[in-house]
């Protein structure tokens, strides 16, 4: 079952373009789609996986901080489209919080 913690604002892509490009290793890379969003009921409880992922992220993912981002993953952590309710929900495939931006990838 997923949780729904966050809900999207003004979203747009960002780094690549929406068709990838190669890296230069024969991998396409994905964009990143960044988002504003604001923390619903459930954030309180995820917010600590988010602060530990994004603390990986900056020692480039070390062994013993890298359980976070399987966490977020295994509990389905999804964005809802705006109040005006356009869109539909957003089931990332990665996603990292920080501040009152969210960057996914699909």
């Amino acid at each position: 079952m997923a949780e729904i913690v966050l809900q999207a604002g003004k979203c747009w892509l960002s780094g690549v373009s929406s068709k990838g490009r190669s890296s230069g290793t024969g991998r396409q890379e994905q964009a990143w789609i960044t988002c504003t969003f604001e923390p619903l009921e459930g954030w309180k409880g995820v917010r600590p996986l988010f602060d530990v992922q994004n603390q990986a992220a900056k020692e480039r993912f070390p062994a013993d901080k890298v359980w976070a981002t399987k966490e977020i993953r295994d509990r389905g952590v999804e964005l809802r489209p705006p109040k005006s309710g356009a869109g539909p929900v957003i089931e990332p495939f990665m996603i990292y919080v920080d501040g009152d931006r969210a960057r996914f990838r699909l």
